[in-house]
């Protein structure tokens, strides 16, 4: 899920195929103590976070209010590498699944795709308005950028523009991308409430779904690109069949906005994070709870007092959870 602000946070986290998981013990796994003066929950109407979680390398990245994007390892909590962006400070921030690219949204416009191993820019975008929403594609060759009038889909290795994409409406509304796990689509919710589900590498339009009736915050594909989860303030999470954009059916409405999911390499559960609050942008304290899709049941729940989840991601037979407080990020699992 994403939020307006300039405050964001990317997890990437191990992702491995799951047997079926029974929540019965949450246990704190490690945490991370930010610098003084750095404040993970921002006060109410100045700024906001988001939070973007990826699955197959054990790191976090972080940009605050000190304008200082880090990168840590998990779950020790050790600093891996720090950049100063004071100069043209960080909007968004996004990890590729592998934990190889950083790229790096500007307030000025740029985008600077990082090579983590060498900490150099390995490619450098320039688009017309701040980038609201990145996204890498699973094998590191595409990179789409929303901005507030439209959606692009870049070629990394050769830094060449494949397709613009025009949003229904010119105006700063909530977005979310997400890549199939082949690299062949790219699903983007829009300002209206229909998901559209692209040709990744053309950007030629392979489907709609319209049947929803709010706005999707939250989407993730299935392991094999036939379905769309996606859910938001309609409080619950619709299966959309990615070929003809019908829904095939809804998991049970739950009493919050969902604001963030992710599926399992499976597909047989996912793990949605809800806000407690009424504003869908408070992120004050927040509830996860993960769905048997096969029974469309919640096999388990998580809540802990005063603590905004900012991600989730399914790890050797568990499922790991990054929440904040103050100034400390801690990491719990479940299984």
């Amino acid at each position: 899920m994403i939020w307006r602000g300039s405050v964001t946070v990317v997890a990437i986290l191990l992702l491995a195929s799951l047997p079926a998981l029974f929540a019965q013990t949450v246990r704190e796994e490690g945490s991370i103590r930010l610098p003084a003066g750095v404040f993970v929950a921002p006060p109410p109407g100045r700024v906001n976070f988001s939070a973007v979680v990826s699955r197959n390398a054990g790191l976090l990245a972080t940009n605050f209010n000190d304008n200082i994007v880090r990168v840590w390892a998990l779950p020790s909590g050790e600093l891996v590498h720090d950049l100063d962006t004071k100069a043209d400070p960080a909007t968004k921030l996004r990890l590729s699944d592998d934990g190889r690219l950083l790229a790096i949204a500007a307030k000025s416009g740029t985008i600077k795709v990082w090579d983590i191993a060498s900490w150099g820019v390995g490619q450098e975008f320039a688009v017309s308005s701040p980038a609201r929403v990145l996204a890498i594609s699973p094998d590191n060759r595409l990179l789409a950028i929303a901005t507030d009038h439209d959606e692009q889909i870049w070629e990394l290795p050769t830094q060449k523009r494949l397709a613009v994409l025009h949003t229904p409406f010119d105006c700063y509304c909530l977005m979310y991308l997400a890549f199939s796990a082949d690299g062949t689509m790219l699903a983007s919710t829009d300002g209206d409430t229909s998901i559209r589900i692209y040709d990744a590498h053309t950007g030629t339009l392979r489907s709609t779904a319209s049947d929803l009736l709010l706005e999707s915050l939250a989407l993730d594909f299935s392991s094999d690109g036939k379905s769309l989860f996606v859910g938001g303030p309609d409080q619950i999470i619709s299966v959309i069949d990615t070929l003809t954009g019908k829904l095939q059916y809804t998991l049970p409405k739950q009493s919050s906005t969902l604001r963030g999911m992710v599926a399992s390499d499976d597909g047989k559960q996912i793990a949605a994070i809800y806000n407690l609050p009424k504003r869908f942008d408070d992120a004050s304290i927040s509830v996860v709870l993960l769905w048997d899709v096969g029974t469309r049941a919640v096999r388990g729940r998580f809540e802990q007092p005063g603590i905004a989840v900012l991600g989730v991601a399914f790890a050797h037979g568990r499922l790991l959870l990054v929440g904040s407080s103050d100034n400390k990020l801690t990491i719990w699992s479940m299984q």
